[in-house]
């Protein structure tokens, strides 16, 4: 059952995206493979793990149940990560066993939240792996992950997904919150290099026909600026090449919550 008040928040890190969730006002469930991240975050979070706002889960996402070896970036913790290309961006890296679950678990003890926001370095692809061995089952409203699970929109429309966003996240860090809020309650916080940003309808730009987003896609990858949609949005040309999420939203699970 789709939980209209829950978010899932895969890959934690520091817990900035959690903060920014449970000030809106929501239930989170926070997953976190780096046990001193958790441990910070069960600390800062104390009130409202004892109050049954927030969950953390110590665990690695991946396509199989069991241990894995987890590489720590220790200068730069959210460049820590399953694959070597993402964790060993500087040589000083600690690996660690690290116990794993599949999403679909989660999803079965906790319930199918309203938004999920994926972002584990290099293993987002996995969350909708865990999406697609959904298919007969209700799906969150809002999806983001990284921008780099191969053929996103494509496997979202057969999904049932069918608005999509491309969000550079420098750029959704200079727009303003939407005040009054569009999602949950309005909670003014400075966004940073380690917030996912605004979710839902309180992300920028409109949303997008899967043709529409993977034109914008195909822009970005040929640097053709000129005729992106970010350009007409007012987007600076360097940030529409840098960092960036995909976005999903089911307009049918969205009608379903009123």
């Amino acid at each position: 059952m789709l939980k209209k008040n829950l978010i899932y928040d895969v890959g934690m890190n520091n817990g900035a995206d959690t903060d920014f969730y449970l000030n809106k006002g929501f239930d989170v469930v926070a997953i976190e493979a780096n046990p001193h991240l958790c441990q910070a975050a069960a600390l800062k979070f104390a009130r409202q793990i004892e109050s049954g706002q927030l969950v953390i889960l110590n665990y690695g996402i991946a396509d199989e149940v069991g241990r894995k070896d987890f590489r720590i970036n220790l200068d730069k913790d959210d460049w820590s990560s399953f694959e070597r290309s993402y964790s060993d961006r500087t040589a000083n890296v600690e690996v660690i066993r690290v116990e794993c679950l599949r999403l679909d678990d989660v999803f079965d003890q906790f319930g199918i939240p309203y938004y999920l926001k994926v972002d584990i370095e290099g293993y987002d692809d996995c969350a909708v792996r865990a999406l697609e061995r959904q298919q007969k089952r209700t799906l969150p409203a809002y999806v983001s992950t990284e921008a780099t699970v191969p053929l996103f929109g494509r496997r979202m429309t057969s999904l049932g997904y069918d608005a999509f966003k491309y969000i550079s996240q420098k750029w959704a860090y200079l727009q303003p919150l939407p005040d009054p809020p569009k999602e949950g309650g309005f909670y003014n916080v400075k966004m940073t290099g380690f917030h996912s940003g605004p979710f839902g309808e309180e992300t920028y730009g409109q949303w997008l026909s899967l043709e529409e987003f993977e034109s914008e896609i195909r822009r970005r990858d040929s640097g053709n600026y000129e005729k992106s949609l970010h350009k007409q949005w007012g987007c600076p040309e360097p940030m529409f090449f840098t960092w960036a999420d995909y976005h999903a939203r089911s307009a049918y699970q969205s009608k379903l919550l009123g």
